[in-house]
């Protein structure tokens, strides 16, 4: 199975798109402070390449997902009352957009919950002419991986501001230092939500390898 041969390829694809994501806003920033984001078409520019790192991240996000959901039911976890299909249209239901993905992941984060799953049983090692026939080889055990919940609290909450604090950032200007502090906290915010979303992706996959390795 996937989550036995480490992070499948769907999710370090969603990891790396969500670190494009952060370099874009760096990169952003840095063009609107050097005043180059007003040269002709440079605005479009950058409009375009959000457009298409946001599509492409979604896409990710989303396989990912489904990815998730279906093979941490393949490992005995059903999220109570939510399916990927509903985290993954919630996001585009309106009011119900602003709690339905996160509640959706957090069951699923409950879900597959390795802690209360028992350690395997030993197994027989591979034969070893070495050893007598009263001697039993035992297999050592697969070291266990870290399995803390994903941080999906403060990731939800770092998604839904970082819109806000950028429409601030646009509404102040850019010819006070207050509008630079706000453009300043906008960019926080953005690279805040990347690293807070790929690291949900990276600790859910962990919690999956360790259920899969406890029922292995």
């Amino acid at each position: 199975m996937a989550t036995e041969r480490g992070i499948p390829g769907v999710a370090t694809a969603t990891i790396c798109a969500f670190g494009c994501n952060a370099l874009y806003y760096v990169a952003a920033f840095a063009l609107t402070l050097s005043g180059l984001i007003a040269l002709p078409g440079a605005a479009d520019d950058c409009a375009y390449v959000e457009t298409g790192l946001k599509l492409v991240t979604a896409i990710c996000f989303f396989v990912w997902v489904s990815s998730a959901f279906r093979r941490a039911a393949a490992l005995g976890a059903r999220p109570r009352r939510f399916t990927a299909a509903s985290v993954n249209v919630g996001f585009f239901v309106p009011i119900l957009g602003f709690v339905r993905p996160y509640q959706g992941l957090r069951a699923l984060d409950v879900a597959i919950d390795p802690a209360p799953l028992p350690e395997p049983p030993p197994r027989p090692a591979a034969h070893d002419e070495t050893r007598g026939y009263r001697e039993a080889a035992i297999a050592a055990r697969p070291p266990s991986i870290d399995s803390r919940p994903a941080p999906l609290l403060a990731w939800w909450l770092s998604w839904l501001a970082a819109p806000f604090v950028g429409l601030l950032a646009i509404a102040a200007g850019d010819s006070t230092a207050a509008a630079l502090a706000i453009s300043v906290a906008s960019l926080s915010t953005w690279l805040l939500c990347c690293a807070l979303a790929a690291l949900v992706v990276v600790r859910i996959e962990l919690r999956l390898r360790e259920r899969a390795r406890k029922l292995a």
